[in-house]
């Protein structure tokens, strides 16, 4: 589960959709990179890439840093 430190929103990681949500709300909204880094699993974050509703900004920023992303 994920717990946001500024808001009470919960989510549950075992609810594919949830988990989705989970990650699109953390990359968009996390303040910097050691948020993210507490958050997020790589390998999780490299399955659910492609599913993620995320503005292009944000997309294109993260590919730009993580090649891997894009591919």
């Amino acid at each position: 589960m994920i717990t946001g430190h500024r808001s009470r929103r919960r989510f549950d990681l075992n609810d594919p959709a949830e988990q989705r949500s989970a990650y699109q709300t953390v990359l968009c909204q996390a303040a910097d990179c050691c948020e993210v880094n507490g958050l997020l699993n790589p390998s999780v974050l490299r399955r659910l890439w492609r599913s993620l509703h995320l503005p292009d900004r944000v997309r294109d920023a993260w590919e730009s840093r993580h090649p891997a992303l894009a591919a």
